[in-house]
């Protein structure tokens, strides 16, 4: 096997791991949202009726799952950050196996990523301004942060302080 042909089985080994990693960060993310969605849909429909009577009073079911929501914030926000951590390990590897004049992750694909304005086939393209805000990790951020907020306001309104 000559230089070349190794350098290509090494890109494409790195794609591949690469591949792996946004899976698994994407599938793990989605199982926790999963788990986080059905926690909430407990609590709504097993609490709805008594929920209105129950505000600033001590309802064990609520409370509760306020807690068990909170825990579960935990591994859901450390596992992302692990895998984000591989995902982003394997993205270096794949630029540093890509062959010099490929320019599909780096140059381009970095300029593309970074919300900059690249150049293909005459045409320009950009992500959009929501886009560019709406990085994935502020995005699953904010979303463990409004799970977060929902739970803290469950423990808080259906606290045993309340009885």
């Amino acid at each position: 096997m000559n230089k070349k042909t190794e350098q290509i089985e090494r890109y494409k080994i790195s794609i591949d791991l690469l591949r792996y990693e946004g899976e698994m960060l994407w599938k793990i993310l989605s199982s926790y949202m999963i788990v986080n969605t059905i926690i909430l849909g407990f609590i709504t429909q097993i609490a709805y009726k008594d929920i209105q009577n129950a505000v600033l009073t001590f309802y064990p079911i609520c409370f509760f799952a306020g807690i068990l929501g909170l825990i579960l914030i935990v591994p859901w926000l450390g596992t992302f950050l692990r895998n984000s951590n591989y995902y982003h390990f394997r993205m270096l590897q794949a630029k540093r196996n890509e062959p010099k004049k490929w320019r599909l992750l780096k140059h381009e694909g970095e300029h593309f990523a970074k919300g900059e304005q690249v150049k293909v086939y005459n045409q320009k393209i950009q992500i959009g301004s929501l886009g560019r805000l709406m990085r994935n990790k502020r995005a699953i951020y904010f979303i463990v942060g409004i799970f977060t907020l929902i739970y803290m306001t469950l423990i808080v309104l259906f606290g045993p302080w309340w009885c």
